[in-house]
């Protein structure tokens, strides 16, 4: 396929037939069919199948079902959570922030990682009765103990028994951020991890780099998925 590749953005700008990405003419199903290719690998869908009727529909179910994820994930509303007031084991260990919770606080072992903490109990989701699956979005620092220090946090999904079995087959999640000067300085972290089903416990650890200890409080959000 002929064309400019400079500054291409999933392939597109060869098919559009022109630098600048802008269609020069009639876009046909070739052509389409080249571009909705190009996309799918670009998010991973490669191997599914779509068609066409009056524009781009997706016809198989599992295609449909991973732009949806996709889709929600970006597009639905975001739920914030904090520390229980009342915990039950782990059952309960989160409320929503319409009542007004503290915050949750994890604490850094000796320049190590700390214990981990349950942030979610396994009946705290799904808030949607209808939701079967859910995942993080972010956190929100609210406090930490360190200034200008740099601060990981691991994320992992299931019961406290397994967490060492998550830890040696990297099935967990790992973020990071500096503490500056306070806690205006730190945004809200964008949280990467897996779908997983409602009513999965989920639990958190933290390392301050270079410190004795130092604690981190911090709010979480998450989106929830009907399917």
């Amino acid at each position: 396929m002929a064309g400019n590749t400079e500054g291409n953005v999933f392939g597109l700008k060869p098919v559009l037939g022109s630098k600048s990405g802008k269609m020069t003419g009639g876009l046909d199903n070739v052509s389409a069919i080249s571009i909705l290719k190009r996309i799918q690998n670009s998010l991973g869908l490669g191997g599914y199948s779509f068609g066409f009727n009056n524009g781009f529909n997706v016809y198989n179910e599992r295609g449909a079902k991973e732009l949806y994820k996709i889709q929600t994930h970006i597009h639905s509303p975001e739920k914030s959570y904090g520390l229980a007031g009342t915990p039950s084991g782990e059952t309960h260990r989160a409320d929503r922030i319409t009542l007004l919770p503290n915050p949750f606080q994890v604490a850094s072992g000796n320049n190590t990682w700390g214990d981990w903490l349950q942030i979610v109990g396994s009946s705290d989701t799904p808030l949607n009765p209808d939701a079967v699956f859910y995942d993080f979005h972010e956190i929100l620092i609210d406090a930490h103990q360190r200034n200008t220090n740099t601060h990981f946090i691991q994320m992992a999904g299931g019961e406290e028994a397994d967490l060492p079995d998550k830890l040696a087959a990297e099935d967990f999640s790992e973020m990071g951020f500096v503490s500056g000067g306070g806690t205006s300085e730190v945004g809200p972290i964008i949280v990467q991890n897996f779908r997983v089903p409602s009513g999965t416990k989920c639990w958190v650890r933290s390392w301050a780099k270079g410190q004795i200890s130092g604690t981190i409080d911090f709010y979480i959000s998450l989106h929830e998925y009907l399917y």
